[in-house]
């Protein structure tokens, strides 16, 4: 049997390369890995995170209403992130809420509006 349990990475298209690396690097503190006008790869463990340009992103595939994210990140301090990605003005699609009994989670979206979340197994 071929193994597809090792995932390599993840891919979101932008509009806008710019604005989207402003994003990603100033707001989310990212560090670019690899960069080329329309492709970028962002420093991320265990996985690598993918910027594509595109003219029509597809956005996300489940419709729009639903903003359920294609990738979440996870974070020490749930609270601390969801104060400080309010602060940087970030549209949330989702306030923090418990996803099960060891789980805390919120979403959000990126300025093109891939939806993101980020996820604690502390409240604090």
């Amino acid at each position: 049997m071929i193994d597809f349990s090792y995932l390599g990475g993840v891919i979101l298209y932008v509009r806008d390369m710019e604005r989207a690396l402003v994003f990603y690097t100033q707001v989310l503190g990212l560090e670019v890995e690899i960069f080329e006008p329309t492709f970028v790869t962002l420093k991320t463990k265990p996985v690598k995170l993918h910027l594509h340009l595109a003219e029509n992103p597809p956005g996300p595939r489940i419709g729009k209403s639903m903003k359920i994210p294609q990738v979440y990140f996870k974070v020490d301090d749930i609270e601390a992130t969801f104060q400080y990605l309010q602060k940087a003005k970030i549209q949330f699609t989702r306030d923090i809420f418990e996803y099960n009994s060891s789980t805390f989670v919120f979403n959000f979206l990126d300025p093109d509006g891939n939806p993101l979340g980020c996820e604690s197994h502390t409240r604090h």
